[in-house]
């Protein structure tokens, strides 16, 4: 399992990457018996995998939210959606907590920390900060992807006596976790982007999927929900990659009664000769996790090749640079709502993005930034926020420590509930395993799909 978790990180990298790079845009069927693909190293390989049953399963999407006491009155939603103005109470002593993400280094990401900031004065000024008292930023990290630059860090934190370390965009965030156990002091993540994250259970919050039961699983039901039936899975070409598909993808596939196959692609990849191989079999449906740049040139050498069924590009933020052409039936996916999209999003989840845009078009750093990382800064500031809201002294590492870890209430930029104590995939830090599925229109906006949001439970 701990393996298993460690390959799977490198989807959440993919998704790093296409951020760092972007610009500004950011009823289950059944079939029968089918085949399932296994992994192959540069050509794509198949097996066959008999379909067990032919009735849709558990892992059906769903529109209800996760199993929780929470409901959409709890503090993330009326608080953020509220009229009237109130902050905190200088007489208590703040509520002091530890920030981090990528700045500075090879990949940096400063939007993050601009929207944790703005989000800060938010809570504090119109909010009422966390139960009267100031949510204040005691040490705010610069990290580079390193496993030092994430130990000074940590060891920084620590020193500054926070009551929380909120973990931004980090990928060598594990190396943080074993300074703040020893010094019990809990972490919040915005997302499930490594396995230490995923599996520090009691020592972590993860406001996000975890990485088993995430986008790589979701994206199987929402084909199989959408109609396809052949579905094809366009991999990098790394060991990770293979273990990730062999260990998710067929069962699930098994039990929706679809067939699913796997092209690894190298890197660098020519993909107007790497896109016949994967649509030689017939693939009606293409499910594609990558970087913005492989995206772009898959996309369209997909397209050349007259493929015109659906494109799951999952995190590719940069479709405004296609032709409007080519992104007929390409779909993307996020774990929440956000200003993209067009159409069917919950009052609720509108009320947090007009509270979240009002301060992203005041602040020149947040609206010249990646949109994605701006949104997760802001996320993770005001998850961090309603989690902190539900321990009797917020100001207490042991309290928070004790009592975060329980908390439920309603996911920022969604009408579903997270649930910390009844975890969306076993054995992890993740509290809800929600992933939304968008479509792109001709003008860039997005617009979401029927049956929103899909989680896979655990088989």
């Amino acid at each position: 399992m701990k393996a298993r978790r460690a390959l799977i990180a490198v989807l959440a990298a993919s998704a790093l990457i296409a951020s760092a790079c972007g610009d500004d845009d950011d009823n289950a069927g059944s079939t029968t018996p089918s085949t399932a693909a296994t992994e192959s190293t540069s050509a794509p390989t198949t097996s066959t995998a008999a379909t067990e049953s032919s009735s849709a399963p558990t892992t059906a999407s769903q529109t209800s939210a996760p199993t929780s006491e929470a409901t959409s009155e709890t503090t993330s939603g009326s608080a953020t959606g509220s009229s009237e103005a109130t902050a905190f109470d200088p007489s208590l002593p703040p509520v002091m907590v530890g920030f981090g993400t990528l700045e500075g280094g090879s990949y940096s990401l400063p939007e993050a920390r601009f929207a944790f900031e703005a989000a800060l004065d938010h809570i504090n000024n119109e909010m009422g900060g966390v139960n009267g008292h100031e949510l204040k930023a005691a040490v705010t990290c610069a990290l580079d992807v390193t496993p030092e630059s994430a130990v000074d860090c940590a060891n920084k934190v620590v020193e500054g006596n926070v009551s929380m370390y909120i973990d931004g965009v980090d990928l060598a965030a594990d190396a943080m976790l074993p300074i703040y156990k020893e010094a019990g002091i809990l972490t919040m993540a915005g997302s499930t982007a490594t396995p230490g994250i995923d599996a520090a259970v009691g020592d972590v919050v993860s406001l996000g999927p975890s990485l088993e039961g995430g986008q790589l699983s979701t994206a199987v039901v929402q084909a199989a929900n959408s109609g396809g039936t052949k579905i094809a899975y366009v991999l990098a070409d790394v060991p990770a990659m293979h273990s990730i598909y062999d260990q998710i993808v067929p069962d699930l596939a098994k039990q929706l009664g679809v067939e699913t196959q796997v092209y690894y692609y190298p890197q660098p990849t020519d993909w107007t000769t790497f896109a016949p191989t994967v649509l030689s079999n017939g693939a009606d449906y293409i499910v594609m996790f990558a970087s913005d740049p492989d995206f772009l040139a898959a996309i369209a050498a997909f397209r050349g090749s007259g493929f015109d069924g659906t494109i799951n590009a999952n995190s590719f933020a940069q479709f405004a640079s296609l032709d409007p052409a080519l992104l007929k039936d390409v779909i993307v996916a996020s774990p929440f709502y956000n200003e993209l999209v067009s159409d069917g999003v919950p009052e609720v989840a509108q009320a947090d993005i007009d509270t979240y845009m009002r301060y992203h078009d005041q602040s020149d750093d947040m609206k010249n930034g990646s949109p994605s990382p701006t949104r997760s800064g802001w996320y993770a500031a005001m998850m961090a926020a309603d989690i902190l809201r539900q321990v009797d002294d917020p100001t207490s590492a042991s309290a928070v420590l004790a009592q975060a870890p329980k908390a439920t209430g309603r996911v920022l930029f969604s009408d579903q509930n997270y649930d910390c104590a009844n975890p969306s995939w076993p054995n992890t830090t993740s509290c809800t395993g929600d992933v939304y599925y968008f479509s792109i229109n001709p003008d860039n906006t997005l617009s979401a799909l029927p049956n929103q949001p899909v989680h896979v439970d655990a088989p």
